[in-house]
This record gives C-alpha cells, structure tokens and sequence, in this order.
C-alpha cells in the first residue's frame, strides 16, 4: 500500500514516485518515500544521557526518550509509514517482525499461549490476550469506565470498542470514543 503526508499522517493511494516532507524539526526536505525511510535515521541521534528524542512534528508521543536507538527506529515507522515486514500469505505490512509474527498465526489458527489456570483450557495467538484472560479468574471484573459518572465495570477491557456505556451515550458524541481505552484496570 502506498501513502504520502498530510501533517503527520499518511494518506493511502499514492505513487511510490509521490514528493513526501521530512517532518522532523528544522527538516522539511521532500523526497519520495523510500528515501524518506532512509532519511528519517540520520536525525537519529542520541542526546544527553545517550537517550533518543522524537522530534517529529506533532508526535503524539510528547517528549518522552527512548533509552535505545532500534526503539526509535520501530517509532519513527509510524510516521514514515514504513512497513518493513509482510506476511507472505496476504500481503499485509508490519512496522514490527514480532506483530507480523502474531498475525500469521491468525492464518495458521496456532494459539500457544493457553490459560495456566488449572480446567481452563482457552488458548491465544500472543500473550498479551492470555494474559488479558487469565486476570478475569481472580479479579471478577478489572476494568472500571473512566468516566466518574459511570460505575460500569468489564470483565474485558475490549469490549467497550463494540458498545458504549449507556451512561457514555446519553451524555457525550459516542464516536470520538471508539477505539480508545476508556476503562482503567485496578
């Protein structure tokens, strides 16, 4: 899939060949995306402390280092849209080998991580799920809404993805919630 920028995210659909904007603070070189990706890496340098600093324009991440260079360069893919890792299979892009990884299990069906909870028997493509899991066994119900008029609580912090509260519906413009993770875990 190719993109270009628009601020500091991608639009789909456009020519490899297509004039992109290095971001980066005191930047704004234009090249196309591959020498863009390439670019990108001499900005990457450490500063005090031998810690990296994003210094994308508008990076969501603040002003918050890295303590190792590969870290930042995995980050840097989220601007640049640089996908390095494709599964085979169908085509789909990873900035990260260990989420490709993951997501070919969802073509093989192979989940190795099973539940150690002795009669439970669910098993799942990463840890991350497993682990998600396997709180709902000792803590009933883990993930409290945020919003301190809701005393809503989930076993599973994905669900709210699928429907909002009804405390969230009646009061705010449920769709600029979707997709975020609005329960905290305690």
């Amino acid at each position: 899939m190719k993109h270009m920028f628009n601020g500091n995210k991608m639009l789909d659909n456009v020519d490899e060949d297509t004039s992109c904007s290095c971001k980066w603070e005191n930047c704004d070189l234009y090249m196309n995306k591959t020498e863009l990706s390439k670019h990108v890496i001499s900005h990457i340098v450490p500063e005090s402390q031998g810690l990296f600093y994003c210094k994308w324009e508008n990076c969501t991440r603040g002003n918050r280092a890295f303590n190792a260079k590969y870290k930042i360069l995995v980050h840097i893919r989220t601007h640049t849209n640089d996908r390095p890792h494709q599964c085979y299979i169908c085509g789909k892009r990873f900035t990260r080998a260990e989420n490709l990884k993951i997501h070919a299990r969802s073509h093989t069906g192979e989940k190795p991580y099973v539940c150690s909870v002795n009669g439970c028997n669910k098993a799942y493509s990463n840890t991350s799920d497993r682990f998600k899991h396997t709180r709902t066994h000792f803590i009933e119900k883990p993930y409290a809404c945020r919003m301190k008029s809701c005393l809503k609580r989930l076993p599973v912090h994905f669900i709210f993805r699928d429907r909002i509260c009804a405390t969230r519906k009646n009061t705010l413009d449920t769709t600029s919630y979707l997709g975020h993770n609005l329960f905290a875990t305690f």
